[in-house]
């Protein structure tokens, strides 16, 4: 009977080890993926906070269902997942072939709203204003859509990246009620002796042009602090204007009216703000990391600038403050705006 017993105890903890044995090797054949930091969700593989549906937290694995070039969706539970940048963190185990890769078109997600472009490449401008042309050229393609001005679109074209198109560009459809706005351009007045300079600060920038007095430009950045003096270190507001095919800076008190405010007054901070000493992260330091939901009065801005170290796309920044202290500059796709 003694013998029979261990010959149960044998078989059980047999049956135990190849269990154990089974769970681990059915591991061994999972691609997981541990964010480095807390990581934002996405409900599509666009880095985009109108897309964040929730949080990966850091020392967690979480089980990798499909792959993309840039995105990983992980799996949370039995019903809920989301994509992931793959930049957030580390895959580990069978993450090969075995993972499907998502190469579904983006109009199949429904959250997104998209832009399909005409036949004809599309010139991709800095800001809403359409003014600066990047280098870029957009062939034919679907692209998701990320904000709206009242005449053109911010594309998706990588983390970190986009650009404005005009809106004749192309067809949208899908999720685009939802779109953020960027406000209407504002308009001033030429006074006497209004010269538009290269940059707003009289010592480092050359004169371009001067204005007819009474001639009408179009405000599309600012303001922004910088010497307007020679022979001393007084400082005034600038403003980026254009007209026609002319763009430059001209001092605030040589336009009417003169400081035309922000178009925003307050905003919220997102995950991920960081304040920055200069509205170009290849020239700025980061000064000040928010947390998510800080309260902030905009000081400044919009003004287009640098917003990632490895490639030339250009966002726009503003200048905040914080219980009456002007803190820096932060990119606006790290601001959610209050009417």
């Amino acid at each position: 009977m003694l013998k029979g017993m261990h010959i149960v105890w044998i078989l059980a903890g047999l049956l135990a080890l190849g269990g154990a044995l089974g769970v681990a090797a059915q591991e061994a054949e999972s691609c997981l993926f541990a964010p480095a930091v807390d990581a934002p969700l996405y409900a599509a593989p666009v880095f985009d906070v109108t897309q964040q549906v929730g949080v990966v937290r850091a020392g967690v694995s979480y089980t990798v269902t499909l792959q993309a070039p840039d995105y990983v969706y992980v799996q949370l539970d039995h019903a809920y997942g989301g994509y992931v940048a793959r930049s957030q963190g580390a895959l580990s185990g069978a993450c090969g072939m075995n993972i499907p890769v998502d190469s579904a078109p983006l109009q199949s997600h429904p959250t997104l709203c998209v832009l399909v472009t005409s036949d004809a490449p599309v010139a991709v401008y800095g800001e809403p204003a359409l003014l600066t042309q990047t280098d870029s050229l957009l062939p034919n393609a679907a692209y998701a859509v990320i904000r709206q001005s009242a005449t053109g679109y911010y594309v998706y074209l990588g983390p970190n990246s986009g650009g404005w198109v005009s809106a004749g560009a192309g067809d949208v459809s899908g999720n685009c009620a939802a779109l953020p706005s960027e406000p209407p351009a504002s308009t001033a007045t030429a006074r006497a002796n209004a010269r538009v300079w290269s940059a707003p600060d009289v010592h480092s920038g050359t004169v371009l042009a001067t204005l007819t007095p009474g001639s009408a430009v179009t405000i599309t950045a600012g303001p922004v602090r910088g010497p307007i003096s020679y022979s001393s270190d007084v400082q005034g507001d600038w403003y980026q204007i254009s007209q026609g095919d002319l763009t430059g800076w001209v001092w605030s008190e040589r336009l009417s009216p003169s400081a035309p405010p922000p178009a925003y007054q307050r905003a919220v901070a997102l995950e991920n703000a960081r304040v920055w000493s200069y509205p170009d992260v290849q020239q700025g330091a980061v000064v000040a990391t928010l947390a998510p939901g800080a309260a902030l009065d905009i000081v400044a801005g919009p003004v287009a600038g640098p917003i990632r170290y490895d490639t030339p796309a250009v966002g726009q920044w503003y200048q905040v403050s914080q219980g009456g202290s002007v803190l820096g500059w932060v990119w606006s796709g790290r601001l959610s705006f209050v009417e």
